[in-house]
């Protein structure tokens, strides 16, 4: 059963990791923390969508989800992974693994992907940062 007011969550603090980094070398990324946070933010109700799927499969879901996701040059997802997810939340990840997939970032002119680690915090009394 669908709840009328929107979940809560929060999104959480970003890593970005760039190329394939050796020890004489630091790769700096291309795709900066503000354009990804900002393509996660417009996929909002969508998250929010996947969050009201965990709360009617398991009533009062909440917690941590980490997730982690490549970004190719032409800004397409590839290796959707949800590293950590609160126990509760176990039935959100076939939706937020399929919606981190299908979103499309600025194209790079590297020819390196950049692998982004993404904490989501889902609570339905938390209020919105």
């Amino acid at each position: 059963m669908r709840r009328a007011a929107w979940p809560r969550f929060a999104l959480g603090v970003l890593s970005i990791l760039t190329g394939c980094a050796t020890s004489s070398s630091v790769y700096q990324p291309e795709l900066g923390r503000d354009e990804v946070r900002t393509v996660v933010h417009s996929h909002f109700r969508a998250i929010s969508a996947c969050y009201e799927e965990a709360i009617d499969a398991r009533p009062g879901a909440m917690g941590k989800v980490m997730a982690e996701w490549d970004i190719e040059p032409d800004g397409s997802v590839r290796n959707v992974r949800l590293s950590e997810v609160d126990p509760s939340l176990e039935a959100i990840r076939p939706c937020l693994t399929k919606e981190i997939a299908s979103w499309k970032f600025p194209q790079s002119t590297s020819k390196d992907e950049s692998g982004v680690k993404y904490p989501f915090i889902f609570d339905e009394r938390r209020p919105l940062r």
